[in-house]
């Protein structure tokens, strides 16, 4: 069975998941950039030409596309378990595992990165919190949850102990 993290945008869903696929001799996918490669275009121009709703199917089509392995670990999007029907959609796939990050720890680690993030405007602050409001009670229906406001190693050693690998 195969690893799915979840997690606010800045979480280090993408940068755990590599490691722990790394580590583990697993396949690592990152929904994020598998959408923008069957696009052909960034998310954020998929979400500007499309909108939301025209991105979260394009999201819900390319994660219907991932076939369960025995290693996977997939960094799904930060959106993407509270869409459509994608939360069970990424429980077919592996032990879900909730990064979970203090909101002034996004914050810092968000601050210079919205160009990439469609979701984030000028009140990086309020559109957080907002976005954290809104999913948190979402990504607290994973199977496990890890503090990640730790090392890269660290967090991977703990989701490993966690989740048996």
């Amino acid at each position: 069975m195969g690893v799915v993290l979840i997690g606010m945008m800045g979480s280090g869903k993408s940068t755990v998941g590599a490691r722990l696929a790394e580590e583990c001799g697993g396949r690592f996918i990152d929904l994020d950039d598998l959408m923008e490669q069957v696009a052909g275009m960034t998310n954020r121009q998929i979400f500007e030409e499309r909108g939301e709703k025209g991105f979260r199917e394009h999201e819900k089509r390319v994660l219907s596309s991932i076939e369960q392995h025995e290693r996977l670990v997939l960094a799904a999007g930060g959106g993407t378990p509270a869409f459509h029907d994608n939360l069970a959609k990424l429980r077919a796939l592996g032990t879900v595992v909730y990064l979970r990050v203090s909101p002034q720890s996004l914050f810092e680690r968000l601050r210079d990165d919205r160009q990439d993030r469609p979701l984030l405007d000028d009140d990086l602050e309020e559109t957080v919190l907002n976005l954290l409001d809104k999913r948190e009670p979402i990504y607290l229906q994973a199977d496990v949850t890890v503090d990640a406001e730790h090392s890269v190693e660290d967090i991977v050693a703990d989701i490993r102990r966690k989740v048996g690998w």
